[in-house]
């Protein structure tokens, strides 16, 4: 399955959840339109990568991506998550993918955040 585009009464929403749907697949650029986006719900989609799209939800304060199917060491697009500076003062939750450290990649976006803007 994938995202259906986004009507133009919807791009207000400042919460989506998209939780429990294993079946979702793509479509996740319909997701660019949400520009006031605050929360975003994506656990327990079988997800083994972070969706690109993603990147252009600058306003999200919470994104939870726990009980996926994110690797730890391959390049799952971590950096996607990269612009989403309003996250380091919110929340995101990657807790229960199996993982036994923070995957270097997503260390490292977290370390971004803390570091000033020039």
């Amino acid at each position: 399955a994938q995202l259906p585009a986004c009507r133009s009464e919807h791009t207000a929403h400042t919460a989506l959840n998209l939780s429990n749907n294993p079946t979702l697949a793509g479509g996740w650029q319909h997701l660019a339109p949400l520009t006031r986006l605050q929360r975003l719900e994506l656990r327990e989609n079988q997800l083994c990568r972070v969706p690109e799209a993603l990147s252009s939800l600058a306003a999200l304060t919470s994104l939870d991506l726990r009980i996926n199917m994110l690797e730890s060491e391959a390049n799952v697009g971590w950096h996607h998550l990269q612009p989403l500076t309003r996250l380091s003062r919110g929340r995101l939750n990657v807790d229960l993918n199996g993982w036994h450290h923070l995957p270097p990649a997503l260390v490292a976006v977290l370390v971004g955040w803390l570091q000033p803007n020039p």
